[in-house]
């Protein structure tokens, strides 16, 4: 009796559905099994791709529950948080697994800017697997820069009032130009991340998300020295931070910021960066304290 009724509570708990059939893709994944799990507070969000013949080419795991979460790993220690935790895994990947840990009050964007390769990226794109995401965490597959640029973004090296002057070296810093909204720049942070904050324009400091004034101090999206909460990337091997050819029709070649980890040592194509903005506060004006203080 008190096997069945066990069975029973963990049968309510998981519904697993029959595989099905999927858009078109680059990957070959012609079907996928979608996984439901609960314990409590905490779900899970599996999805398997299949090839035509039934071997699996891809997994998901999309975890939303307790996190342990830190934008800057050597400075200040994880913390415990709600949030979620996504994971990928696509069969021949050079980068490995894919793996972004996300707090509940942060933005939850994925995409190439945020990581991703471009075959993990393919498997998040297909328009099943892309509906899952946001109807289990909200989740929002960030448009490539083919799609979304209004002019060509182009990858420079970073410089040292785009970083706190409290924070460590910024190791490898590069930054990609392009129009409002899409500036960014990578660095390495440690062994196992790297990091991708994006800022709103050169010279425009604490605001809000839209780019207005009227924020004060952490109320700001973007902060005193003009750049929003990093996005971590994390993952195994040698970090390395280049500049990436990309291609579009309409526009032509170009080059952005792109984090990867590497299975052997590389010669990094930009330099470390030593902090120099010592911008702390932000006033509703959209001024950084304390006044004169140096930012980007």
């Amino acid at each position: 009796m008190h096997r069945h009724l066990l069975w029973l509570a963990l049968a309510a708990c998981a519904a697993e559905a029959p595989p099905v059939a999927v858009e078109s893709n680059t990957l070959g994944v012609a079907r996928i099994a979608i996984e439901h799990t609960s314990d409590g507070p905490e779900r899970t969000l599996a999805i398997h791709g299949f090839d035509a013949s039934g071997g699996e080419l891809a997994t998901l795991a999309l975890r939303t529950g307790a996190i342990r979460y830190t934008p800057e790993p050597d400075v200040m220690p994880a913390e415990r948080t709600f949030g979620t935790e996504l994971t990928v895994n696509v069969a021949g990947d050079e980068r490995g697994t894919y793996s972004k840990v996300t707090p509940a009050t942060y933005a939850h964007d994925v995409g190439r800017y945020f990581g991703a390769s471009p075959k993990a990226l393919a498997f998040l794109a297909i328009p099943t697997v892309a509906r899952e995401l946001r109807d289990e965490a909200g989740f929002v597959l960030a448009p490539a820069a083919a799609e979304a640029a209004d002019q060509t973004y182009t990858a420079y090296q970073g410089w040292g009032a785009q970083f706190r002057s409290d924070r460590p070296t910024a190791a490898q810093a590069c930054y990609t130009a392009g129009d409002a909204f899409t500036r960014n720049t990578v660095h390495v942070v440690s062994s196992t991340q790297i990091s991708y904050r994006f800022a709103y324009d050169q010279g425009y400091v604490c605001r809000n998300s839209n780019g207005t004034t009227g924020c004060t101090n952490a109320g700001c999206y973007y902060g005193p020295c003009g750049f929003a909460n990093p996005s971590p990337y994390n993952g195994s091997g040698y970090p390395v931070v280049v500049a990436a050819w990309q291609y579009n029709e309409f526009i032509g070649y170009w080059t952005t910021c792109e984090g990867s980890f590497a299975q052997t040592p590389q010669t990094p194509q930009f330099a470390d960066v030593t902090p120099t903005c010592n911008c702390t506060g932000c006033n509703a004006d959209g001024s950084a304290t304390p006044a004169g203080c140096t930012h980007w």
